[in-house]
């Protein structure tokens, strides 16, 4: 059946085209411009229907909160307490539930470059990158950088870009468990590859992701600022990017960078301020980078597509952070590398872009941002638009 499924209702508003789509069993395969929305079908959605907005995801601001969304496997403690928040029973859902496969998802006219994934958790069991990283070449995700948050997570992120020639890894400290110091990290950074026994273990690409986070306070405040101010130390002597997280903490955040120096390569992940942050950050210097998430498709997000409105194109990252933080119309399911195309959509439509030009300026800002070699691993999907 080829048809019109639904009008558009979130973000883009109740003016959307009609999108056409095939429907093939229990897949739903998206042949043009991705819109969110629709009271009766979500296209791409599976399983039970989710809450749409839930007030746990608003903030202090009325900003989304950037933290707030779970993969499907239980509360803030089971998932590590990282970036998914405090959890919420309507968003978690029993992943074997989605029938829908990643690569189908097409998001409309593709450009020269293919997508980045800048910030995920493919190491994270519940993301399962042997089927994440052929689901997001499928999908024309070429480029994905997986992130540490400790020294399990970091080892393992190493070891998951060593299987693979399309990731990259991050190794640092997240805020929450500052408290467990970082006597390891320097010897990550000095040597990886004899830590690890694996000369792949060079794709170490950046410090992080470290920061602030004042919303959950599972570390002590001054811990967190040592820890932190540490880990930008450490990224300046190993010249290396700094993957930033940071939540209810503006003003400490720059006022630390400002004591210590902003690296020359520093990528604010899940960049969940407004305008004024954005420019704040904007102007520490040229090689500061905002990385937008999933976020920027949910409805109340208005403040983040102004901030991303205004970044330009040259600086702007997209990422999944997956498992968490999984755009319309997959939101409160586990994410993947594979539906960052969506969160890129969702930027496009903010500027009012085409979609393959952000796509290949996050495609260069991502190679900048982590200093990777610009070319394409071999097995990535290249998938043109339909045709009218």
């Amino acid at each position: 059946v080829v048809g019109n499924i639904f009008e558009g209702e979130g973000f883009l508003g109740p003016d959307a085209a009609p999108m056409p789509a095939v429907v093939d069993g229990d897949e739903v395969v998206l042949l043009g411009q991705f819109f969110v929305g629709g009271d009766e079908l979500q296209v791409g959605r599976c399983g039970p229907s989710v809450e749409e907005e839930d007030d746990r995801c608003v903030g202090a601001t009325g900003e989304v909160g950037a933290d707030e969304d779970l993969a499907p496997s239980g509360d803030a403690d089971d998932a590590g307490g990282r970036d998914e928040g405090g959890g919420n029973g309507a968003h978690d859902t029993d992943a074997s539930s989605c029938k829908q496969s990643a690569s189908t998802v097409d998001v409309g006219q593709h450009g020269p470059m293919p997508w980045a994934d800048s910030h995920c958790h493919l190491h994270d069991e519940r993301v399962d990158a042997e089927h994440a990283v052929p689901a997001a070449r499928a999908a024309g995700v070429a480029r994905m950088v997986t992130v540490g948050c400790d020294e399990a997570t970091s080892l393992a992120a190493i070891r998951c870009a060593a299987r693979f020639d399309d990731v990259w890894a991050t190794a640092g400290l997240h805020p929450h468990d500052a408290v467990d110091g970082l006597h390891w990290v320097q010897a990550l950074l000095d040597d990886p590859a004899a830590l690890l026994d694996d000369p792949a273990g060079r794709r170490v690409v950046g410090v992080g992701e470290c920061g602030l986070d004042y919303f959950y306070e599972h570390s002590p405040r001054e811990v967190q600022r040592a820890v932190f101010a540490e880990q930008i130390h450490l990224a300046h002597d190993h010249g290396l990017p700094l993957v930033i997280h940071t939540r209810d903490a503006w003003d400490e955040t720059f006022a630390i960078l400002a004591t210590e120096g902003t690296p020359d390569s520093t990528i604010f992940h899940c960049f969940s301020g407004g305008p004024v942050e954005a420019e704040r950050c904007l102007a520490l210097h040229d090689g500061v980078f905002l990385s937008f998430s999933g976020i920027v498709t949910f409805k109340t997000a208005t403040a983040l597509r102004d901030a991303a409105r205004i970044t330009p194109l040259d600086r702007l990252l997209v990422e999944t952070d997956s498992p968490y933080l999984a755009p319309v119309p997959h939101r409160g399911r586990s994410n993947q590398p594979a539906f960052v195309p969506l969160v890129g959509a969702a930027v496009a439509a903010t500027k009012g872009l085409e979609v393959g030009e952000v796509e290949a300026a996050t495609w260069s800002a991502t190679a900048r941002a982590f200093r990777l070699p610009n070319g394409v691993a071999s097995g990535v999907a290249h998938v043109a638009a339909p045709s009218a």
